[in-house]
């Protein structure tokens, strides 16, 4: 990649971190004093979140499942009509699970996208430390570059098609999001943990 590629695709990175971690609307923690804590708070509490909201919505789905037709009133609700009532909840019942699925798979994909580019990130270091430690006075002649060569223009191809994806999908919403600072950034691909 060259100095503009570089410095557009963190500037993509940023953005679409912000976008998608936006999405949980985790509540700023005042008593954290750097934005890099801030930003790997919200990283895990969103896979958190999303890991519990996960669980919740198995256990509704088993209690559409396995209760349906079953359910138990009270009897203030039983006077209004028994079949009426009993079959208007299980609708609402049917309807809220289908919504927590549908929303389930959109904070899924969220977190899916920010880790897939975060991956790329972390190859490409990879690549440059590897090619840096191999490439010495003492292995300069001996050392194939070719294969590092070969390994770095994969991953700058899988970023811009990556690149070019999302920004496809996201559209307007990526581009008017606010990036995160550089230094959070770096915090989630290093992958640090909270202390």
């Amino acid at each position: 990649m060259n100095a503009l590629d570089c410095e557009d695709w963190e500037i993509f990175l940023r953005k679409i971190i912000s976008l998608n971690l936006s999405m949980f609307e985790i509540q700023d923690d005042e008593t954290v004093d750097s934005p890099e804590e801030r930003s790997l708070r919200s990283w895990n509490s969103a896979q958190s979140g999303l890991s519990n909201m996960i669980k919740f919505a198995g256990n509704m789905k088993q209690k559409e499942e396995t209760e349906h037709g079953q359910m138990m009133f009270e009897e203030e609700m039983l006077a209004l009509g028994e079949e009426n009532v009993i079959e208007e909840f299980e609708s609402y019942f049917s309807g809220l699970v289908l919504d927590v699925e549908k929303n389930i798979t959109s904070y899924s994909t969220a977190l899916q996208q920010v880790e897939e580019l975060l991956q790329l990130e972390r190859d490409t270091e990879r690549i440059k430390r590897k090619a840096s430690e191999e490439v010495s006075l003492d292995t300069l002649f001996s050392v194939n570059p070719t294969n590092l060569v070969e390994e770095l223009n994969k991953n700058k191809t899988q970023k811009d098609n990556a690149m070019r994806r999302f920004r496809n999908l996201l559209g307007s919403r990526l581009k008017d999001s606010e990036p995160i600072r550089e230094e959070e950034l770096r915090a989630l691909i290093e992958n640090k943990r909270i202390k």
